[in-house]
Order: structure tokens, then sequence, then C-alpha cells
């Protein structure tokens, strides 16, 4: 499934790649639109063990991250990456794992 959603929001971004690259307003929105979605997920778990917060945050995080792919934004570009460490640095972990899984 993980692999699914990867080509999914590769595709998506290679589509919009074409396109010239998203704005500093766009790559903005997407960073702010992708920290609500984390936080979203994690308010709606209630009170779990750090363990399974820590087990499901990448997986939450591609979610999230297909999302943001489906609006139009590549979530895997530097321009992306630099949004999120300017909008929500506490995504920083999650975002440099997100890259590796585009490796595998």
């Amino acid at each position: 499934m993980k692999k699914n959603l990867l080509i999914a929001i590769a595709a998506a971004g290679m589509i919009y790649s074409c396109g010239g690259g998203a704005s500093k307003e766009e790559l903005k929105s997407a960073a702010d639109k992708i920290c609500g979605c984390m936080a979203d997920k994690e308010a709606n778990r209630g009170d779990v063990s750090e363990d399974l917060l820590a087990s499901t945050a990448n997986l939450d995080y591609t979610m999230c991250a297909l999302d943001v792919a489906l609006a139009g934004v590549d979530p895997f570009s530097e321009g992306f990456t630099a949004a999120i460490g300017e909008n929500c640095a506490q995504l920083n972990d999650l975002q440099a794992e997100y890259l590796k899984s585009k490796e595998d």
C-alpha cells in the first residue's frame, strides 16, 4: 500500500513539475496544510502511547503528503522541504524520513 501511495505522489509531482514548480506562496500553503493535517491526526488519536504515535507517524505523514501532492505541490521538492522547515520545524524529521522513502 505504501508503495502505491509513493507512486501516486511521485506521479502527481512529475505532472506538476512540467508546469514550472510551485511558487513560494503555494509551498507555504502546502506546508501549512501538512502541519494542520498532522495536528489533526494526532488530536484524533487521543491518549495513546508514544510507541504507537512513533510507529504511525510516517504513515500519517505519507497520507498528508498525498493530499499536498494532489493539490499540485511536489512534497519531495527542495522548496517544499524548506517550507516545512520554516512553517513547522517539528516535522523536519518526518520530512527527512519521507524523502528517504523515495529512494526505496
